[in-house]
């Protein structure tokens, strides 16, 4: 057992697995964001200038809340406009020159800074962006690159520590909906999707018209959805089930983009699965571990 557990520690402190993972990840995030910032840009002034419709966020004492609520002070939202631009430089940064984590440490503050703004209107993804956000500052994809043989080993196991935590912010996402899932009864029942159909604030009403009706569509979507979310976290870390679970995953999630039509959390979560598997053929970096 002994080992094992050091054989384990020496994979964490010496190999990067996940150098593939982080950069396609990093890209893909940074390029949500930016399309995301692009399309509100019409309304960014009702949304973050002095003249906006929500409640200051309460920072309390905390210096850091305070530090990413600036907007809610009437001196920094009347010059909103170097918010969304430094967001924008900071992706462009992020995707097209180096030193990565600076450039994410930059997107982070401006991009908190604009959704600790507009809390009231933000869904769960991303809230599990921003966090995740967080943790992509410690990842290094060339981590296995760095010259001095002590700060390589820190470099790579902050790295791998930071991929397994954003991967569990999944898993914790998953767990928490199946759990509140189960103390209820439609969903067990099966008859859920048929209350998701008739809440028009989340149902497409061409969709709605086509399932209404159709009780088994009703039943298996019901069942469907409960059932991934209870397994998901369990066998997402076998080799021969997470390519099914991924796949399932993606079908998951363009169902809420296409039915409820809550586009960017569709988005999110399958951006989300580049942290657990990147296919044989296009992986660059080192055998992976899983």
């Amino acid at each position: 057992m002994g080992k094992t557990i050091n054989e384990r520690i020496d994979t964490i402190t010496t190999v990067m697995p996940y150098g593939t993972n982080i950069a396609l990840f990093r890209k893909a995030l940074m390029v949500f964001l930016l399309c995301n910032t692009l399309f509100l840009l019409s309304y960014s002034k009702i949304l973050y200038g002095i003249h906006n419709y929500f409640i200051p966020f309460d920072a309390s004492n905390n210096f850091i809340l305070k530090a990413l609520s600036l907007l809610d002070k009437p001196q920094f939202a009347s010059h909103w406009q170097w918010f969304i631009g430094g967001q924008i430089i900071s992706i462009l940064a992020c995707l097209f020159l180096p030193y990565k984590r600076i450039s994410t440490l930059l997107v982070y503050f401006f991009t908190m800074s604009l959704y600790n703004k507009t809390i009231p209107i933000q869904n769960a993804g991303f809230n599990l962006l921003v966090m995740v956000l967080f943790m992509l500052i410690f990842m290094d994809e060339k981590a296995s690159d760095t010259k001095n043989p002590y700060l390589r080993i820190l470099n790579i196991t902050i790295s791998n520590f930071a991929v397994w935590a954003a991967r569990f912010q999944v898993i914790i996402l998953y767990v928490a909906a199946s759990w509140f899932k189960l103390y209820g009864t439609s969903w067990l029942d099966g008859t859920a999707f048929y209350y998701v159909l008739y809440t028009d604030t989340f149902t497409l009403p061409w969709f709605r018209d086509l399932f209404i009706s159709n009780s088994f569509m009703i039943h298996f979507v019901s069942w469907f959805a409960l059932g991934f979310q209870l397994l998901f976290p369990v066998l997402i870390w076998f080799k021969r089930t997470k390519p099914v679970m991924l796949a399932l995953g993606v079908l998951f999630h363009v169902m809420i983009m296409f039915v409820m039509g809550i586009i960017d959390f569709g988005i999110i979560m399958i951006i989300m699965y580049l942290l657990f598997y990147i296919p044989k053929r296009i992986k660059t970096a080192n055998s992976p571990v899983s």
